[in-house]
């Protein structure tokens, strides 16, 4: 768990000697997947997602998830303790904060349980686990080090964080205390209650639902990957020995997503964005063509009846080595007395005159 940390460094915000800045306090910064089979998890991932496994140098036991070579996420193995305690495979999600300790016995205060106390790790920063009042669990961590915030979102990237929690309104005022996240709106989801997005510096950074009252077993935090194609996921879930949970299917604003469980058991979910770039483009360009190009029609006309006709003749006279022909006729251009076969054949005038 604690080279967790590293990474999220590596790919973190500015933050001089441990002094983290507004963007980092409440962002998610690092995922971790703690599971019975790394190596098999390695592989499933690496096929749905396109995330290239590399074990970590310091310590080959814990498995990197690399895109555009930088590290998305981490692999470790789960303890004997853990096991013996009834966990299972499971995705943790570590989200910034700038005082470890503080957010902790905020934390506390709120309701949560602390499930790792913290822990610092050299020159790569200190975290803490914890449990939220609703049961589910969650990392906090604060950098060591200045490292260059990435230039954009990474493929395969994490891009939406879901709760369902059986009181989605606590919730939302449990992590907004401690992070500084706010409701940006609300959606209705019919008989599925309401969608509160939430957000941080008009940033929207993922939603809380109230979970179904069917549902056994703590919430989690679903993370969600981006994809460029969520359907072909989907088949690649089964055809990899996965389970979908929820089908494909699109969601307000265009995109798709595919809800699973992988072959040891953690929940993940995988997002396409809608193509919103190419309708924007779209729509660019009729706007700007339909209307000069009905004006230009008349005059395209003219510029078309000048150009094609200069332009068929050149394809027939290039053609016309068909036209040559005709010219084996030989009469028929004598008798129209053309200038053009004159220049073209003198001296078989000649020849014929003097015959």
């Amino acid at each position: 768990m604690w080279l967790s940390s590293l990474a999220a460094q590596l790919r973190g915000f500015n933050h001089p000697e441990g002094n983290v800045d507004a963007g980092y306090r409440g962002s998610f910064v690092w995922h971790e997947l703690m599971t019975a089979d790394p190596a098999g998890a390695s592989a499933f991932y690496s096929k749905l997602i396109k995330w290239k496994a590399e074990p970590w140098d310091a310590d080959p036991s814990y498995t990197l998830f690399m895109a555009g070579g930088m590290p998305i996420a981490g692999v470790m193995k789960m303890t004997d303790e853990v096991r013996a305690m009834g966990g299972t495979s499971n995705w943790l999600a570590y989200i910034g904060t700038p005082d470890v300790d503080a957010t902790v016995n905020a934390a506390v205060k709120l309701g949560a349980k602390v499930m790792k106390g913290g822990m610092d790790i050299p020159k790569v920063g200190r975290i803490a686990v914890l449990m939220d009042p609703q049961g589910a669990c969650f990392g906090v961590h604060k950098p060591a080090t200045e490292m260059p915030a990435p230039a954009a979102p990474l493929p395969g990237d994490f891009c939406w964080h879901e709760l369902a929690s059986a009181d989605p309104e606590a919730s939302l005022k449990f992590y907004g205390t401690l992070f500084g996240w706010t409701e940006s709106r609300r959606m209705d989801m019919g008989a599925h209650g309401t969608y509160y997005i939430f957000g941080k510096g008009g940033k929207d950074l993922g939603g809380l639902y109230k979970s179904a009252p069917d549902v056994s077993g703590p919430p989690v935090w679903l993370s969600y990957s981006d994809v460029s194609d969520a359907r072909q996921v989907a088949g690649l879930i089964k055809a990899s020995g996965g389970r979908v949970t929820q089908e494909p299917h699109q969601v307000p604003g265009g995109g798709w997503i595919v809800m699973g469980v992988d072959a040891q058991g953690a929940s993940f979910a995988v997002h396409e964005a809608p193509p919103a770039a190419k309708p924007a483009a779209a729509p660019a360009k009729p706007a700007a063509a339909p209307k000069p190009k009905p004006k230009a029609k008349a005059k395209a006309k003219t510029k078309t009846k000048a150009k094609a006709k200069p332009a068929m003749k050149r394809k027939v006279a290039g053609k016309s080595k068909p036209a040559s022909k005709p010219k084996r006729k030989g009469v028929k251009p004598r008798g129209k007395k053309k200038k053009a076969a004159m220049k073209r054949r003198p001296a078989r005038k000649a020849a014929a005159r003097k015959k």
